[in-house]
């Protein structure tokens, strides 16, 4: 879900978290540093007051998105839940 939220455009973790469907915030932010580890999701901090920070996909992340929606195609083909 977090991939497919990010896809488009950066993404703040508030908005990050609304899209996960409201997952707690410490679930979230410790697949955001998984994530970030594997270099699949970078996070920008911007010197402001209050900070914001701003997550996006890197080109390795955005590279798994085709292999994500065959496995989704797959599953539902094969009406699996």
């Amino acid at each position: 879900m977090l991939l497919f939220a990010l896809a488009g455009e950066s993404r703040r973790f508030c908005e990050l978290q609304i899209e996960a469907g409201g997952v707690n915030p410490r679930t979230l932010s410790a697949r955001l540093d998984n994530l970030e580890a594997e270099g699949i999701v970078e996070r920008h901090v911007f010197p402001e007051v209050p900070p914001r920070v701003e997550y996006n996909l890197t080109d390795k992340g955005r590279d798994l998105l085709p292999v994500i929606k065959s496995m989704i195609a797959w599953a539902d083909k094969h009406e699996v839940r």
